[in-house]
């Protein structure tokens, strides 16, 4: 793989050994820094809460409420954050491995320097969120929703993306080689997209009804 689609984001920042809190709690303005975190936090409502330097493995946020959320320098394995409303989220450094965030709700979210692999995030909302140098592969996206957002130096590799909507986002050094891109939404703002050969055809036919271009063999009877 050439180096233009080649590893963007800078590594989490984690210190070689972790703390553990097996007390740790979920609530207003929590702090976690530097810990090692394991545990069932379902449908947890809290806001300003502060994740840095920590690892979570298998964690549980399914359904949780968590505002203004700020995660820097931090490894998701294997986590569980499915149906999570998380508005205002702010990721910096983090690495999602194999994690499960099937409908998660993140409208206005920031992520930057953020790796995504192996996720499972189809009927994602990520409405007005903005994304700079970011990777995300071998990645379940089907009809994640991305309206008005904008993604910057970013590459999205080997993912499914069919019926995404990229309704009036803005994409710049956007690359997408290896994905499914059928029946995406909002193809016309793809003007700063990078694509295979193999993806031509799929893409023009999204264009094409972006553009309301029929195709018909047959002329019309003069």
């Amino acid at each position: 793989m050439s180096s233009r689609t080649g590893n963007l984001p800078t590594r989490p920042r984690l210190i070689s050994e972790l703390q553990t809190d097996p007390l740790i709690k979920l609530a207003d303005e929590a702090e976690w820094l530097e810990l090692e975190i394991n545990g069932d936090f379902s449908a947890t409502r809290a806001s300003r809460v502060e994740i840095s330097g920590c690892r979570l493995v298998e964690v549980t946020l399914t359904g949780s409420q968590l505002e203004d959320l700020h995660l820097s320098d931090c490894v998701l394995e294997h986590c569980e954050l499915s149906g999570c409303f998380v508005p205002r989220l702010t990721a910096v450094r983090v690495s999602f491995q194999g994690c499960r965030m099937s409908g998660i709700v993140a409208p206005e979210s920031k992520w930057e320097d953020v790796e995504m692999s192996g996720c499972k995030s189809d009927l994602a909302s990520f409405r007005m969120s903005s994304w700079k140098k970011c990777r995300i592969e071998d990645c379940m996206l089907a009809e994640a929703d991305f309206y008005g957002g904008s993604l910057i130096t970013t590459r999205i590799l080997n993912s499914d993306l069919s019926r995404i909507d990229l309704s009036k986002a803005d994409l710049r050094d956007v690359y997408l080689h290896g994905s499914t891109v059928e029946d995406m939404k909002g193809a016309e703002n793809l003007s700063g997209v990078v694509i295979g050969s193999d993806q031509v055809i799929p893409l023009s036919l999204a264009l094409f009804a972006a553009h309301r271009v029929r195709v018909d063999d047959d002329p019309p009877n003069p």
